[in-house]
């Protein structure tokens, strides 16, 4: 079935990213195409599927903090960029983690 082998595809790729690719995954809710994907449960589970998978290979600390964070968003996912405190950490990594 060719959408199994893409999925393993998929997978592998994400499997495969450095920190500032997860990083720059973990905070694509930036862009408000992105984000409003996040009303979808499809995108939803795929997208908490990518925290988990950062969470698993990032050694970064603020990194790991601000994965948590997200976790522990108490909104809809759609509504992170809406939040001044997640996107002041937003700005904070993209300073930090390179």
């Amino acid at each position: 079935m060719p959408g199994a082998r893409a999925g393993e595809i998929y997978n592998e790729l994400i499997d495969n990213f450095t920190q500032v690719q997860f990083m720059l995954a973990i905070t694509s809710f930036t862009h408000d195409k992105i984000a409003s994907k996040l009303q979808f449960p499809l995108c939803l589970n795929q997208y908490k599927s990518l925290l988990t998978k950062a969470e698993d290979s990032v050694t970064a600390p603020k990194l790991l903090d601000f994965i948590n964070m997200i976790k522990d968003f108490s909104q809809p996912l759609y509504r992170l960029k809406e939040d001044a405190k997640i996107m002041q950490q937003v700005e904070h990594l993209k300073k930090i983690i390179k």
